[in-house]
């Protein structure tokens, strides 16, 4: 609060309910609707027993969607970041000075001396005494909580001694996956039903409905959108990224060889989840750093390969043309290319104003697509020469 920063909370005792008298499945009977599977459920003892932390783990991976409502993820979150952050601070306060618990002595402390204390640690003074060792303590106790100011000033001197050991890094690559157009999420929203693919030619009316269903998915249930986007990471590390965590090693990705990376996922305005990466691709700093040399030839050499390089890693490329062919409700087939629309063929039976209508709607979709493939000509590294800077206004 000195800082302006946000407060650490801090759990005492009060009138509070304890979890072991309150059982979790009384607590959201709906989640379990049968009254058994929580944390003290006896009536199916365990030979081999598991830890709260493990269980909560277990209910925040099941596909089934009661476990992924914003009111049971939050109560889980609260137990679990409770305990990480007793077990890991709960040692440090359990020691001794001078013949007497540090817990009492930290009752015994007054706010001038706690005041005192954090504008020493402000200014990187040395801190003793018992206030000192309160300030350490806490910090202690939330380094292991992902949303706390502590974990991120680990994080970051985590990044910082990378950056000193490796270099610079290569790429900054941020990953935001979208929720709403995500069909998987729409299969685990709707455990146990039947759920059909979209169809290439539903009504305006068909398609309003299925976009309100998914933006209220996604609201309703964030773990399972927490799922999919770990699913989407862990795809992102092995295939995009080329990185086996399992190994610890690198290897060839669509950026090159990596000899190390970083994770730092966010949550957006929008609610939703995304991702900062910072990557180390094996030799870029002997090819940046060559870009430097004495001898001119050599930076010529060096910047062509640096050049190289960026033209390859950072345009996009459409690989083989490809088509889309699906059968309107009228039974006309109609073909979609990526590169060139093709027209349709075939007799209209309609009237004369429906054929308007529908000439008016084929132009401004035509209108749209041609800005859509203007952008990704822009960002192609051939195309992108025959833009040359214009600009569409539908």
């Amino acid at each position: 609060m000195l800082n302006g920063a946000a407060p650490t909370l801090m759990f005492h005792p009060g009138q509070y309910e304890n979890d072991r008298d309150i059982p979790v499945e009384n607590m959201f009977p709906l989640v379990f609707p049968y009254g058994r599977g929580g944390f003290g459920s006896t009536a199916f003892p365990r030979r081999n027993k598991l830890s709260v932390e493990a269980l909560i783990e277990h209910y925040l991976t099941l596909s089934l969607p009661q476990f992924h409502r914003p009111d049971f993820i939050l109560v889980m979150y609260g137990m679990l970041m409770r305990r990480k952050s007793f077990t890991s601070g709960v040692i440090k306060c359990k020691t001794n000075l001078r013949g007497e618990a540090l817990g009492c002595q930290f009752s015994k402390l007054t706010p001038d001396e706690v005041a005192l204390a954090a504008n020493r640690r402000n200014l990187n003074l040395r801190n003793v005494g018992i206030a000192g060792r309160f300030l350490s303590s806490v910090t202690t106790s939330c380094r292991p909580l992902g949303h706390s100011n502590e974990n991120a000033e680990h994080a970051r001197k985590q990044y910082l001694a990378l950056c000193d050991t490796i270099g610079l890094p290569t790429l900054f690559v941020s990953v935001a996956p979208d929720d709403s157009m995500s069909f998987r999420i729409k299969v685990f929203v709707k455990s146990g039903e039947k759920v059909a693919l979209p169809s290439l030619d539903c009504s305006d009316e068909e398609c309003l409905l299925d976009m309100n269903f998914r933006a209220k998915a996604r609201l309703d249930f964030p773990g399972i959108c927490s799922l999919e986007f770990q699913s989407v990471m862990q795809l992102l590390w092995k295939h995009v990224i080329g990185w086996d965590k399992n190994e610890q090693k690198g290897t060839n990705g669509i950026f090159g060889v990596p000899i190390a990376v970083c994770e730092a996922d966010e949550e957006q305005g929008r609610k939703t989840l995304h991702s900062h990466w910072l990557i180390w691709i094996k030799h870029f700093n002997s090819i940046r750093s060559g870009c430097y040399h004495k001898d001119k030839r050599e930076r010529d050499k060096f910047r062509e390969m640096l050049e190289k390089y960026v033209k390859k890693v950072m345009c996009a490329t459409y690989g083989k043309d490809y088509e889309i062919t699906h059968m309107c409700r009228n039974g006309d087939i109609k073909t979609d290319s990526f590169k060139d629309s093709k027209k349709e063929e075939g007799k209209k039976e309609d009237d004369n104003n429906s054929i308007k209508e529908e000439k008016e709607v084929k132009k401004s979709l035509r209108a749209v697509k041609e800005v859509e493939q203007l952008v990704r000509d822009a960002r192609h590294k051939d195309h992108s020469f025959n833009v040359q800077g214009k600009k569409f206004i539908v």
